[in-house]
């Protein structure tokens, strides 16, 4: 009886050692994990996922790109460890997370904006804010009076969306003939080949001029200025910087990790200096600006 007794422990004991080697299997640097992505931070999101696997060969972080909605969805969840979107948890999501015995981190990696874009044909290539908010929201457009104008975002539930919502429209719904093309790409492609159309986009997508598919964006559609006081401004980095284009958000990382795993280093890789070039290079603004070192040759200054 004895030894079956002993012998029953044993086995619970290897049980919950494998268990648990099945549950701890990655660090900073190796195992795997899968992070939640608002589908509009996807351009961005993929270089900083490339770089720390060419970098760390025994990593690999799985991206599942999907509305802000669904990102924060599976973080309550706890289908995620990790989500990339653009806002901090409310009270009671937090206290969802802190049910579980984990704090959780806001971590912000990038400043980006949100971009008006529109059909080549569209006559004017700026917008006041009053009228950007009668477009959205009343689906009024004052050069198209022969017919309505449309408004295309990514997805229903998706950060755009949210943003556009709190910071312009004030809560208020978009107009009726608005509609959702289901992602990015689709809204891009859906804006080149339909007149009297605009689009909502995250400003990554046109950013990163050096990139393949932001270069085939630019030839097919145009980028709208937004004049809020005199001064019309595009999403680009040295006007999201200098804090004077008005649709302007951050990148926020959210993290539920209860130890150091992957998931902590990949975020202090994107926080790093690495991770913040990369973000400079994608058009954005990093939250912690790169360092640049000179070097200066001490010497006479000759005429």
């Amino acid at each position: 009886m004895m030894r079956q007794l002993v012998f029953i422990l044993l086995l619970s004991g290897l049980a919950c050692n494998r268990q648990k080697s099945a549950v701890e299997t990655d660090t900073p640097t190796s195992g795997s994990i899968v992070v939640a992505v608002d589908e509009s931070l996807t351009p961005l999101l993929q270089a900083e996922q490339e770089a720390f696997h060419a970098l760390y060969e025994k990593a690999h972080i799985e991206m599942r790109f999907v509305s802000e909605a669904k990102a924060i969805e599976l973080l309550l969840n706890d289908s995620v460890r990790m989500a990339v979107v653009t806002r901090k948890l409310t009270k009671e999501e937090e206290e969802v997370i802190k049910s579980r015995k984990i704090s959780p981190r806001h971590i912000t990696v990038a400043k980006e904006g949100v971009a008006i874009i529109a059909h080549k044909s569209n006559p004017d290539s700026t917008l006041t804010w009053m009228q950007l908010r009668d477009l959205i929201a009343l689906g009024k457009y004052e050069d198209m009076k022969t017919q309505s104008p449309r408004v295309v975002f990514d997805e229903a539930q998706s950060g755009v969306v949210r943003y556009i919502k709190d910071s312009l429209l004030q809560g208020k719904p978009f107009a009726k003939n608005s509609f959702a093309a289901g992602n990015s790409k689709a809204l891009v492609d859906y804006v080149a080949g339909t007149k009297n159309t605009f689009g909502l986009i995250g400003s990554s997508w046109i950013s990163d001029t050096d990139d393949s598919t932001t270069v085939r964006f630019l030839k097919k559609i145009q980028v709208v200025s937004i004049s809020k006081d005199e001064d019309a401004y595009q999403p680009y980095q040295a006007y999201i910087a200098q804090k004077v284009y008005p649709l302007a958000r951050s990148v926020i990382v959210i993290s539920q990790e209860p130890r150091s795993g992957l998931g902590t280093g990949f975020v202090s890789f994107m926080s790093g200096d690495l991770g913040q070039r990369i973000v400079l290079k994608a058009g954005m603004v990093p939250a912690k600006m790169p360092l640049r070192v000179v070097s200066v040759k001490r010497g006479n200054i000759t005429n």
